[in-house]
């Protein structure tokens, strides 16, 4: 599963802030990155991004 769909499988509604919705999706990232220098500025632009 790509990184988009993936994210969008797991974000829920008012994600962004939330303390235990947050790390699902930086965790949905990882998965497919696994290097965490890399998921920390993807993760920063996904929370940018209002389609996500």
């Amino acid at each position: 599963m790509g990184g988009g769909r993936r994210i969008r499988a797991v974000k829920k509604a008012d994600w962004r802030g939330n303390t235990f919705k947050t790390p699902e999706v930086r965790n949905a990232i990882h998965r497919v990155l696994r290097d965490n220098a890399i998921v920390d500025r993807i993760f920063e632009v996904v929370k940018a991004q209002r389609e996500y």
